[in-house]
């Protein structure tokens, strides 16, 4: 099963993804980098912090990062799980 939330420019929000069967195989770290281009982030301006936000699926990774770019709308915070990669 797969949920994705787009703004109106296509730029990635939300991103969900449940596998169907767990596989039990080695633990993998998701490539985080890649959520951070859909999202029309540049990593690089993002340093990692301890994650607050339980999330909606289990998972086996959990990530967090706050902005140090405040020409948005302030202080970005991104938080991310995963599950076998």
């Amino acid at each position: 099963m797969l949920e994705i939330l787009l703004d109106s420019e296509g730029r990635l929000i939300e991103f969900n993804a449940q596998p169907e069967v767990a596989t039990g195989g080695q633990e993998r770290v998701p490539d985080w980098e890649r959520l951070f281009v859909a999202a029309g982030l540049d990593r690089l301006h993002f340093t990692a912090i301890e994650p607050v936000l339980t999330p909606r699926s289990f998972s086996d990774v959990r990530m967090a990062w706050t902005s140090s770019d405040n020409s948005l709308h302030g202080p970005l915070r991104v938080e991310a799980a995963g599950y076998q990669g």
